[in-house]
């Protein structure tokens, strides 16, 4: 039953969309448009590994997420942290040139799609400098040239 009349739809009922309640959610075709490219106003941080974050990554992003945010409040730029696993993404890995994992790239997937790849050390005062530029607009985001592949299901 949903209010308003109709049925529920399960693929679509929130409570199969696991990724909704996951702090830093995979990136795969059904999560998409949820968590990055149909949310407006929305720059999305993508760690790009071939799995999960593990423990200590994980700890890293949400520190950076957490440092960010409180910088944030109230300026209109928000970010939405998730993973992408490069071995089923190919297409995007490709687009985005990574040749080496991890990574993590910064996406604008509003009307002019452009990203930018942190281009530094794997630390969390490494990361928070490519954030610092880019709250300071001395980042240098490049375009996507073509629109964006499709994202494969996980």
């Amino acid at each position: 039953f949903v209010t308003g009349g109709g049925y529920a739809d399960e693929e679509d009922s929130s409570a199969t969309k696991s990724w909704l309640q996951e702090a830093v959610p995979e990136l795969h075709s059904k999560s998409g448009q949820d968590i990055c490219l149909g949310v407006d106003g929305v720059l999305c941080v993508i760690y790009v590994n071939t799995a999960k974050p593990d423990d200590k990554s994980y700890t890293m992003l949400k520190e950076v997420y957490t440092a960010i945010r409180s910088k944030l409040e109230g300026r209109g730029l928000n970010y939405k942290v998730m993973w992408m696993n490069s071995s089923i993404q190919k297409s995007w890995v490709k687009k985005f040139n990574i040749e080496e994992v991890p990574q993590i790239v910064v996406l604008n997937p509003g009307k002019r799609k452009r990203f930018l790849i942190h281009n530094s050390e794997f630390t969390v005062d490494a990361i928070k400098s490519t954030f610092d530029n880019i709250e300071g607009g001395n980042a240098k985001f490049k375009s996507i040239k073509g629109g964006l592949p499709d994202l494969e299901v996980a």
